[in-house]
Parts: structure tokens; C-alpha cells; sequence
């Protein structure tokens, strides 16, 4: 009896996983906000790195309060990576669902 089997892995080099910078801007593309990350602060944090009681431009509230606000994230080569946003009340949620830092 032959128990083998045959499969392929993919493994994703995981600096080019990370977030360096991350965009906050409106549906219509126009820059709010932007963040940039090290490689070291994404492992320090566990996945997960938070920043409270920031502001935006008076002018972008009509879209804060409309939810048209988007995220784009790239990694250091400037390659745009996959993210998930989503908003509760005052709270702006960025997730990268391939990110796996464990």
C-alpha cells in the first residue's frame, strides 16, 4: 500500500508581507493620512500596531461622517499589499488578511 501524496507550498518572504506604509485616504483617492512601519515594530507588536487620538482635516469630516474612507497599505519595495478597513463609530480598522507574523 503506497501512502504518499504530492503537494506544492508556497512560501511568501515575509518583508515583503510586512506594511511599511499605510494610506488613509478617500473613495475619491485623495490622500487624509499616512503612516510608515518598520519590519521590527510589526514583530514587536504581535501583528498589531495601534495609533490613538489622531486627526484629520477639517475639510475630510463631510467623508469621515459619509464612511468614504479607504486604506492602502505597501510593503518596502513599494508593492501595494492586500487590506481589509473597516469603521466602528470613531474607530478606523486596517487588517492585512496575509500578513503572518507567527
Amino acid at each position: 500500500m503506497d501512502l504518499s501524496q504530492t503537494f506544492t507550498v508556497n512560501v511568501k518572504d515575509l518583508a515583503n508581507q510586512v506594511p511599511a506604509k499605510v494610506e488613509i485616504r478617500t473613495k475619491a483617492g485623495e490622500l487624509v493620512k499616512r503612516y510608515s512601519f518598520t519590519q521590527e515594530e510589526w514583530e514587536q507588536s504581535s501583528g498589531g500596531i495601534k495609533r490613538f487620538n489622531q486627526s484629520i482635516p477639517k475639510k475630510f469630516q463631510e467623508s469621515w461622517n459619509a464612511k468614504e474612507f479607504i486604506a492602502k497599505a505597501y510593503n518596502k519595495d513599494g508593492e501595494e499589499l492586500t487590506t481589509e478597513s473597516t469603521r466602528r463609530g470613531i474607530m478606523f480598522r486596517v487588517e492585512f488578511p496575509e500578513l503572518q507574523l507567527r
